[in-house]
């Protein structure tokens, strides 16, 4: 796996103040694609998935404060500024319009990023996305095995994450330690993962989705029991102009350990002229207006940003 003295696409830029670990591979004359990954998650982890994306186009990830190689940041921070971090690194590499795949926590970011920058939007993939405060939530056994899983407590919760995480590496040993391995060549800082957990609970996304625009790809496993597929069923229905892809034997690591089937996925969206095979039953195309003024939102994000000095 790539590290920032082995890998030239892997890089240390300041952004709000902030040093945070970048990679950015592939092509730079092609449309660019930004991750924004999950609670805990490092760029080790999506490194397969990055690396077969970037053979035909631009992919910029970053590890959050506090994540992989980014050091961490007290206090914590919110949705909004972690938000402004990725569009200042997009703005800082020369990127005027991406498009934007939020993994897990990262989704929510990845709608905010939507909603209050649709002019830097061009088409949104969320996978195993949640949506802040208001999401239908697992099981407390599963949450806290999985929080536990990321802490030195690794080897106690391990047999009851593989359960949690569901799809392969709940029937592959292997499979599971690779995702450990991943985690442990840049592991989270404690305070920090607690500080994402925090950051989801206070930011609520879901009354706005409505209007989000940009169009949308939702994947998510059949087998993933820390983000419920209802989850993912609500978004897509939500959401003006979505299509919903649910991937049988699948958990919430599908991004890892079905990097092949999640990459040709997300490439047939982004690429014109293919096919995406679709739920019909999440696919929506509405249009109208939501309870709750938009502007009401933008206003909020503006002032935590604010306070944050970012």
């Amino acid at each position: 796996m790539p590290s920032a003295t082995s890998d030239p696409s892997i890089t240390m830029m300041t952004v709000c103040g902030h040093p945070l670990r970048v990679r950015d591979a592939g092509p730079k004359d092609t449309e660019a694609l930004l991750i924004v990954n999950g609670a805990a998650a490092n760029l080790e982890v999506l490194d397969s998935l990055i690396t077969l994306l970037a053979q035909s186009r631009r992919v910029i990830a970053f590890d959050q404060p506090g994540m992989g190689g980014s050091p961490a940041t007290y206090p914590t921070l919110l949705v909004p500024t972690l938000s402004r971090m990725a569009t200042n690194i997009l703005r800082d590499r020369g990127v005027t319009k991406a498009d934007v795949l939020g993994y897990s926590f990262g989704g929510a970011i990845a709608q905010h990023i939507a909603l209050t920058r649709p002019d830097l939007v061009r088409r949104q993939i969320l996978v195993s996305s949640v949506y802040g405060t208001l999401g239908i939530p697992s099981d407390p056994i599963s949450n806290l095995v999985v929080l536990g899983h990321q802490t030195p407590a690794q080897a106690m919760c391990r047999a009851y994450a593989r359960k949690a995480y569901g799809g392969v590496v709940a029937r592959d040993e292997a499979a599971l330690d690779a995702y450990e391995k991943a985690i442990e060549a840049a592991p989270p800082d404690p305070i920090s993962f607690l500080g994402q957990a925090v950051a989801m609970s206070l930011w609520p996304v879901l009354p706005w989705l409505w209007a989000l625009r940009a169009p949308t790809l939702v994947i998510t496993g059949d087998e993933d029991h820390v983000v419920p597929l209802a989850n993912a069923r609500l978004i897509a229905a939500l959401l003006p102009d979505a299509h919903l892809e649910i991937l049988p034997g699948a958990g919430h690591l599908l991004l890892m350990d079905q990097a092949a089937e999640s990459a040709a996925l997300i490439e047939a969206f982004l690429t014109p002229g293919l096919a995406v095979a679709t739920d019909t039953a999440g696919a929506k195309h509405r249009r109208g207006r939501g309870v709750v003024p938009l502007d009401d939102y933008r206003r909020r994000s503006d002032r935590a940003q604010a306070a944050a000095g970012c």
